[in-house]
């Protein structure tokens, strides 16, 4: 069978869903070990028996549900590839606003610290660390040690230096000394919100879903950081739901009576982002 019949017959099963489509070039073409040029190129090629299979084994998933970053085990993120696992959060392009809001605001910091919550696949503080260079020092935390051990792969493939911990939320962060930047992007949906959204499913519940309204871990990371005597002087960036923009109004007064907090809409104008300083 030519590589071109091969892909043909699974997009045949996709129907009009032009994306879906797109993800079985991209599919065939990481099965390949190449790209889509590599796939046009080629089209007229034989498929070998193992990859064929290989490739027919993997669009089963991809139809199932399976998120193509997933299979194929990598995302981009800001410009920059990142490993990816079913313990991480797939990386989203609305989240890379962050990366902006904080270049923005780091020309008010000289040698602060640089702490992501929550870190993942660690997008948000290896892209922040390519960016800012040796002008922070950066520190990172996580509950799953699969979601640690992806990270750190992606700190060494990116060549940034990152000190990881393994903890929930702010609890193993060593005494931090000076001015610090926090960012977060912890999970803030409902269990109803997770259900009706097939594209998520896939992707590991914890990371996702935050008690009966969505916030109960940013409430938690609060209380953490108001207890906290080295983290007074602090700038904190979080990613929310645009349903919960008067719920983080309400529950940033109640732990920083003192702070300023502004809401931040993506480029779809939608509320995703709140900071407190």
């Amino acid at each position: 069978m030519h590589i071109g019949e091969a892909l043909e017959n699974e997009r045949k099963k996709s129907g009009k869903d032009q994306n879906k489509k797109l993800e079985l070039e991209l599919l065939l073409a990481f099965v390949l070990g190449g790209n889509r040029t590599f796939l046009l190129l080629n089209y007229q090629k034989e498929i070998s028996t193992a990859d064929l299979k290989k490739y027919q084994h993997l669009a089963k998933k991809l139809f199932a549900g399976w998120p193509l970053a997933y299979l194929i085990g990598e995302r981009e993120f800001y410009g920059r590839s990142f490993l990816v696992n079913p313990a991480t959060l797939i990386p989203r392009p609305e989240s890379e606003m962050i990366i902006d809001l904080i270049k923005e605001e780091s020309s008010k910091y000289q040698k602060a610290t640089l702490v992501d919550i929550g870190t993942g696949s660690g997008c948000l503080i290896i892209s922040l660390a390519a960016e800012l260079g040796k002008k922070f020092n950066y520190r990172a935390l996580d509950i799953s040690s699969k979601a640690l051990l992806a990270a750190k792969k992606n700190a060494q493939k990116n060549k940034v230096k990152i000190n990881f911990y393994q903890g929930d939320l702010l609890k193993n962060l060593p005494k931090q000394k000076g001015p610090i930047m926090l960012l977060a992007n912890l999970p803030y949906l409902t269990k109803e919100q997770v259900a009706k959204e097939e594209s998520i499913k896939k992707e590991p519940r914890s990371a996702l879903i935050s008690g009966k309204d969505g916030f109960k871990d940013y409430r938690r990371l609060f209380k953490q950081i108001a207890e906290r005597a080295d983290l007074k002087d602090f700038y904190l960036i979080i990613e929310i739901d645009p349903q919960q923009k008067k719920l983080v109004k309400e529950e940033g007064k109640k732990y920083f009576p003192e702070k300023k907090i502004s809401l931040v809409k993506d480029l779809r104008k939608k509320i995703r982002f709140a900071v407190i300083n």
